[in-house]
Parts: C-alpha cells; sequence; structure tokens
C-alpha cells in the first residue's frame, strides 16, 4: 500500500515517517548528502537517476541512461557524488560525476580504461581523488589495474605499476 516510498527510521524515538514519496518505481540504490537523496529508480524497462532536494520539495531527473549503480563515493571537497554505473546505451560500466551544486550528470571515463570492474570497489582520499580499478580486456578482474580520477583537473590517470587483483576499501 505504501512501498511507492522512501521512509526514514529514528532510533531515539522508534519512529518512522515517510521521507521521499511519489516515487514511480522502485528504488534499486540510493545515497544521501544530508537531507538530499539520489537515488536510480526501476519501472518495468525504463529506469530514472533522480535526485530529490529535501529543503525544497523538488524533484530533478537527472538521467534515464543509467540502468544500474554499483558504489558511489561522496566527495565532499568538489560537492559531487561519483558514481560506479552501467550505461544503458553502450552496455558497459562507466565512472559519472553527479555535481550537487547544479545537479548535473557527466561521464568521468569514455575509453580510458577500456572496461571498468564493477565488483572491485570505489575509493577516495582526503585530496578528493577516487579510485577504481579497470583493465583493457573485458572480465579479467585477476588482471586489472588502479586508475585514479583526479577531479582537479578532470583527468584519469593509470597509478598501478603492474596488473593484479585488485579490490579497493573505502571508508564509506
Amino acid at each position: 500500500q505504501d512501498s511507492s516510498k522512501i521512509y526514514k527510521y529514528n532510533l531515539d524515538t522508534k519512529k518512522e515517517e515517510v521521507y521521499v514519496d511519489n516515487l514511480s518505481g522502485y528504488v534499486t540504490y540510493f545515497t544521501v548528502d544530508k537531507d538530499d537523496v539520489l537515488f536510480l529508480q526501476k519501472n518495468g524497462d525504463m529506469s530514472s537517476l533522480t535526485f530529490y532536494e529535501k529543503s525544497s520539495g523538488k524533484y530533478t531527473s537527472v538521467d534515464n541512461l543509467i540502468d544500474d549503480v554499483y558504489k558511489t563515493v561522496l566527495n565532499t571537497k568538489t560537492s559531487e557524488v561519483l558514481i560506479l554505473a552501467n550505461s544503458k546505451t553502450e552496455n558497459k560500466t562507466k565512472l559519472y560525476s553527479f555535481s550537487l551544486k547544479d545537479h548535473t550528470l557527466k561521464s568521468v571515463t569514455y575509453d580510458f580504461p577500456k572496461f571498468i570492474n564493477k565488483d572491485n570497489g570505489l575509493s577516495s582520499d582526503e585530496n578528493g581523488n577516487i579510485y577504481f580499478s579497470g583493465s583493457d580486456t573485458a572480465n579479467n578482474q585477476n588482471e586489472s589495474d588502479i586508475y585514479m580520477y583526479k577531479s582537479v583537473d578532470d583527468s584519469v590517470n593509470l597509478i598501478s605499476e603492474h596488473q593484479g587483483a585488485y579490490f579497493l576499501v573505502g571508508s564509506e
């Protein structure tokens, strides 16, 4: 009956309240920044990455070409959410950047690396750099490299010196 909503549960008062209303599908992933929520909702074959600004009650449709979100990292230095997600049109995992300032989404990776390992994690450091693993060959997680997205100059850099079976662990 009330399943098309996101709820918030207060551990102190043990009360549940509706936090995000009026969803047009089921939510498969969400991340929170202060009071705002970025979420992926699906309805049949359609998917929509949506940003909800709690203070205004405003919904912003961000993108409908992402069909799965695997991991997100909040970059507080740049007010961005970095998203490891599947591109529906390219049918491959990519790294995206969502701006919390102007609510826009941009692709960070294109063909370098050719393939991003969705299961090997995503991490950040104190300077706002984002780390992920990838390779030039598909589906070979034992032979991947570590890459760094540097937001200050919008670059992707290879940082590992040899390929290996890497898994990134972050604080989130």
